[in-house]
């Protein structure tokens, strides 16, 4: 908010922005290292010796989770696009403009993947999941998207005032 307070975004504040993901994303896993590394509470047993450190996470099915998030991604990648190829289609046969198209059909395309990985993890109880996906969706938004976009932008974005009536 107040780097908007001007009217514009500079390159310099979306770099701030850029800078900024950079810093929470690296914060974020140091400190999910650090809690994966803290020794399990409530046990007081110690570890037997040549006991392996190495996570479950890091076994013989990891190749095949790898296929399987690559596959899903294809798949989310081509199902979207035809999801909002086709509400544009639609859209048009109808003869919705192209400014209302873009501000719902196309928005509400590409914030699908989010609303369906909350719902998911909302469904099988996850809720921090769900919370964290909303959140990180926002952050990144924020400071990537607009980061980037005032980066590569020719001039500084416009920041219009919004009139309260």
């Amino acid at each position: 908010l107040a780097m908007a307070l001007d009217g514009a975004l500079s390159r310099v504040e979306g770099l701030a922005f850029v800078m900024g993901l950079a810093v929470y994303t690296t914060f974020l896993v140091v400190q999910s290292r650090r809690a994966s590394l803290a020794p399990a509470t409530g046990s007081s047993q110690p570890e037997p010796a040549g006991a392996s450190t190495r996570s479950p996470a890091w076994d013989d099915r990891l190749p095949g989770q790898l296929g399987l998030i690559g596959g899903g991604l294809v798949l989310l990648v081509f199902g979207s696009n035809w999801l909002v190829e086709a509400a544009v289609t639609l859209a048009r046969q109808f003869g919705i403009s192209e400014l209302v198209i873009g501000l719902t059909i196309i928005a509400a395309g590409t914030s699908l993947p989010e609303v369906a990985t909350s719902l998911l993890a909302t469904l099988r109880g996850e809720r921090d999941i769900a919370v964290g996906n909303v959140i990180g969706s926002n952050i990144f938004n924020i400071l990537g998207v607009l980061g980037v976009s005032a980066l590569v932008a020719p001039v500084s974005l416009p920041v219009e005032r919004r009139h309260e009536e």
